[in-house]
């Protein structure tokens, strides 16, 4: 006799969320932000490789009842053990950065896959520059490039932004050299380039000359 039962995953599941709920047979409890999770070991281990680390490899915190875990909000913490003890992520949208870093440092790649692939669809002019230099600060290569297509396909509008000048030199310099930058009129390329030196000239100044060459190959591409 060969005989699988589909719904036995997801029982199980639902059964071991509910014993979190009412802290029954939990063996850990994780503290965040001055608040405390009972959870279960084997099932932070089953879904990420930082909790069985943490559990299997001696580590002190194998035999701890309380672990502390830090430069993890409250929020993003709890979304994430929704997840693991559910299979379903949800958040609010104010908390998706939030949820990708907490993902990254535990390793959760399917978290952190999807909350990088929600940044994306939707990038605006507003926010763009920011959720480029977050993905540049978790080294996230495909949402560095969507940040910086998305800019280059609205140039003229992202420029005006008042996080433009934000702009780290190496990615202003990256985005003046893009082939496929799109601009209604030239100097506006030139104007958004002064603007960011404008904002802190003393510290940018020194870096016009190397501006003026990126300007010159944009006008030359356009």
């Amino acid at each position: 006799m060969d005989v699988t039962n589909h719904a036995h995953s997801n029982s199980v599941l639902r059964e071991l969320n509910e014993l979190r709920g009412r802290a029954e047979l939990t063996d850990v409890v994780l503290e965040v932000e001055g608040r405390s999770f009972p959870c279960h070991r084997a099932v932070l281990a089953s879904c990420s490789p930082y909790f069985r680390t943490m559990f299997t490899s001696g580590y002190a915190e194998a035999k701890q009842e309380r672990i502390s875990i830090q430069d993890v909000s409250e929020v993003a913490m709890a979304t994430i053990l929704d997840y693991a003890y559910t299979g379903c992520l949800r958040t609010e949208p104010d908390q998706v950065q939030a949820v990708m870093s907490a993902a990254r440092l535990l390793q959760l790649d399917f978290v952190g896959r999807k909350t990088a692939e929600y940044m994306k669809d939707r990038l605006d002019v507003s926010n763009c520059v920011d959720v480029l230099m977050y993905a540049d600060m978790l080294a996230d290569c495909g949402l560095v490039k969507a940040s910086k297509r998305y800019m280059a396909s609205r140039f003229d509008q992202v420029a005006i932004q008042p996080s433009f000048v934000q702009l780290p030199l190496n990615h202003l310099q990256s985005l003046l050299d893009r082939d496929d930058l799109m601009t209604n009129l030239e100097d506006n390329v030139v104007q958004a380039a002064l603007r960011w030196v404008d904002f802190n000239q003393e510290d940018r100044l020194q870096h016009l000359s190397t501006l003026c060459k990126s300007l010159r190959q944009s006008l030359i591409s356009s």
